[in-house]
């Protein structure tokens, strides 16, 4: 092929490519009116920023549908702007003062914070368990905070410790893991399985751990329940690799066979936990 044919042939596939390119971003259907206008700013001349200005049939109509968070994208604004917004415009009521200032006998200016959450659930523990396994029935990899999560959503406001004292008298083998690992290398410096999940239990482990691999600079802990084993773990927030990592290796390596075994005895052979 002639250098001046070839040329032209990559001139062309080139200039083919990019035709495609642009005819793919190109919508089929063009709008063939101006956008509609869902959000105005005004500049006043004052100081701050410039303010923003919703339809109130518009906002009404979406409020409806999403929430001051969601809107706030479609607004091009923040979330706070759709709430000032919709008080302004009379949509929403406002909610209590977060403090009223009240004036005692010598004449002492005092802030008297008012409480917006909900009173707790007056459930008893038989209750308590009863929803949490039927909880764990439906969900049965659900963690404690998903349980409490779940646990508003059906209108119960129940204190996380109360949750944990729960999933606790629901381990069917009350077997409880409690491992500790370094952060930086991943080594594991103690796993154990034990009947109970009392905080002496896990000192002594760690103070067993101490006298071997001698005291660390910094230990992260947490109380996230998961289910595990019959039972529960407890682990570290998400952001520790190393010990999220280690719970799905022992799950997968070792206590789900476990698990199994014992569901084997207590079906076949009478086994009662």
């Amino acid at each position: 092929i002639p250098h001046n044919e070839l040329a032209t042939i990559h001139d062309s596939m080139a200039n083919m490519l990019k035709s495609l390119d642009d005819a793919a971003k190109v919508s089929a259907d063009p709008p063939d009116m101006i956008p509609l206008a869902l959000a105005q700013t005004i500049h006043t001349g004052q100081c701050g920023r410039p303010r923003v200005e919703i339809d109130p049939n518009l906002l009404e109509t979406a409020l409806s549908m999403r929430g001051p968070t969601q809107l706030a994208t479609l607004f091009n604004c923040v979330p706070r702007t759709v709430r000032h917004c919709t008080l302004e415009q009379n949509l929403v009521e406002p909610g209590p003062p977060v403090y009223v200032d009240y004036t005692d006998e010598d004449r002492n200016s005092v802030h008297l914070y008012t409480a917006t959450s909900r009173d707790q659930s007056g459930l008893t523990d038989e209750q308590l368990d009863t929803i949490t396994q039927k909880i764990l029935k439906v969900f049965p990899l659900f963690s404690r905070r998903m349980i409490d999560s779940h646990m508003k959503y059906l209108g119960h406001r129940v204190p996380r410790r109360m949750i944990e004292e729960s999933y606790l008298r629901l381990i069917h083998w009350r077997i409880i893991f409690h491992a500790f690992i370094d952060g930086f290398s991943c080594f594991i410096t103690g796993v154990r399985a034990s009947n109970n999940n009392r905080a002496e239990t896990v000192l002594n482990l760690f103070l067993e751990i101490i006298e071997e691999h001698d005291t660390p600079s910094q230990v992260r802990e947490g109380w996230d329940m998961v289910h595990t084993f019959g039972g529960s773990k407890n682990m570290s927030p998400v952001y520790n690799v190393c010990i999220e990592r280690l719970w799905w290796d022992l799950t997968s390596s070792s206590s789900s066979k476990w698990k199994q075994f014992f569901q084997d005895l207590e079906h076949h052979d009478g086994l009662n936990p």
